[in-house]
């Protein structure tokens, strides 16, 4: 777990990254990922950048890395993720992609993201290369199919390690979170200033924290 407190490794720009557990018969699905610096507007009005516009990978390689790792490709207009597909041979790098092309500070984060059942991702932000794993050095939005994870591995989970917690760090509000069944869309944004980081999910604001804290 990254030691905020201390090192604020992270503080000022830093990447979006996805993550992924990869174990047997997961398929994890992405799309609509978009980003909005809040930094500058025209006119009062934010210009939206797609990270993932459904059509390429282009700027998105593994962490660490220099290529997308196998397993990823585009599928119905989604970045998906299949531990299932067979590889010519075997792979020995980590799986976790981080979008390369640009670094953000303060922003908006948009996305829509399908787990199968028992699924468990993530989405890291402020993130910094040369670490052995982004979740040392970064915070993480987690995502997991809350509802049937515990059954699924008859294990029993914190909060904090539930979806749209600040993982290991700050808890979502159940009392607003509202999250869909394995195999439906979900929508998730994060908010980023100086002042107040915000984690949403589907429509609710979940977690709300002053960076670095």
């Amino acid at each position: 777990m990254i030691d905020i407190e201390d090192d604020k490794i992270g503080e000022g720009k830093g990447a979006i990254a996805l993550q992924i557990h990869d174990g047997g018969g997961i398929k994890v699905r992405w799309r609509n990922i978009r980003l909005t610096s809040l930094n500058e507007t025209k006119a009062g009005i934010s210009e939206w950048q797609y990270l993932f516009d459904g059509i390429n990978t282009d700027g998105w390689r593994a962490y660490n890395g220099d290529v997308l790792p196998p397993q990823w490709f585009i599928e119905d207009g989604a970045l998906t993720f299949d531990t299932d597909l067979k590889l010519e041979s075997e792979f020995e790098g980590g799986k976790d992609i981080i979008y390369s092309a640009e670094e953000f500070d303060n922003f908006e984060l948009y996305m829509e993201w399908k787990l199968p059942p028992g699924g468990n991702t993530g989405i890291f932000y402020h993130l910094k290369e040369g670490y052995d794993e982004p979740p040392d050095v970064s915070p993480e939005y987690q995502l997991l199919d809350d509802l049937q994870w515990e059954a699924i591995n008859n294990a029993t989970l914190e909060e904090w390690q539930k979806t749209g917690a600040d993982y290991a760090m700050y808890p979502a509000d159940t009392t607003q979170k509202i999250i869909k069944s394995a195999g439906e869309w979900n929508t998730s944004k994060i908010l980023f200033t100086p002042e107040l980081v915000e984690h949403w999910l589907n429509g609710k604001k979940i977690v709300s924290f002053v960076p670095w804290s």
